[in-house]
């Protein structure tokens, strides 16, 4: 769920491209903005229930026997089997079997984690810096390859600020900073990459610097910031804040969503001005 599903969906690069439609400046291209964070709430949110459904109808097909069934709106229960069942495994299996098993896996991540580092950066650093894609579609690009070192450094950066969502029940603090860090950091290298595209003619940087940047900005924002920023926490976040009576209203659940799209919406919006100018 963290590593996949949260890098996978990304609330930065949506902001972002919200925010270039504020820039335009036209009647037409802010219009589209409101009606883009709009869709993209509605559809998230439906989203949600539907994953829940589909996973209610997996669980009864694979365990049609079980007794505890997940109950919505993201509200799972521990275990659909047994749990007296759970408990005589888990006491037949030996602690040191235990520990050995998990350190074992801990040396596998680490070796993978890097091999799969080393290769990323050989491939970056021995490719033809002046042939930023490649004709062949199945050989991948250097800002793929860079992105795809700096993925880990905002799945795991995203993780670190989630251990702040418990500090208060009516707002989801890690959430929230993870989002509006991951909208920062896009904003700035965006900026500085577009800035970088145009043609300044007392600009300090050469051609191939501008390549340069261009790539690293482009990887910055890919790679980063599209895994440090979600939209699925997001979302569940937000159900879970929704009243469970009907007769009350979901106050928590709106201000939270207004206040990150509030927040990060102005934010990303100064500093890609400011970035793009002064390049």
């Amino acid at each position: 769920r963290t590593g996949f599903c949260g890098s996978l969906t990304t609330f930065s690069s949506w902001n972002q491209a919200m925010v270039s439609l504020f820039l335009v400046g036209t009647g037409a291209s802010v219009s589209n903005a409101f009606f883009g964070y709009a869709m993209g709430l509605f559809m998230s949110l439906a989203a949600v229930p539907l994953g829940e459904s589909f996973a209610l109808y997996f669980n009864t097909y694979v365990h049609p026997d079980s007794r505890k069934v997940p109950a919505p709106s993201g509200q799972w229960k521990s275990n659909p089997l047994n749990n007296e069942q759970n408990n005589d495994v888990i006491a037949a299996i030996p602690k040191s079997t235990c520990c050995l098993s998990v350190r074992v896996c801990q040396i596998l991540n680490h070796v993978l984690l890097f091999t799969l580092s080393v290769g990323l950066i050989l491939l970056v650093a021995l490719t033809d810096r002046h042939h930023l894609i490649y004709d062949h579609y199945l050989v991948p690009t250097r800002t793929q390859c860079l992105s795809l070192l700096l993925a880990p450094v905002g799945a795991i950066t995203r993780y670190e600020l989630s251990k702040y969502n418990g500090v208060r029940k009516d707002f989801f603090v890690g959430t929230f900073a993870a989002n509006l860090l991951a909208c920062i950091v896009v904003s700035i290298a965006y900026g500085i990459r577009d800035g970088s595209q145009r043609n300044h003619p007392n600009s300090v940087y050469s051609n191939s610097d501008r390549k340069e940047l261009i790539l690293i900005c482009s990887a910055i924002g890919t790679g980063f910031g599209g895994c440090c920023s979600t939209v699925s926490t997001f979302m569940t976040d937000t159900i879970k804040l929704f009243p469970t009576t009907k007769d009350e209203p979901p106050t928590n659940a709106v201000r939270y969503v207004l206040t990150t799209i509030g927040v990060c919406c102005p934010v990303a919006l100064v500093l890609y001005h400011i970035c793009d100018k002064n390049m």
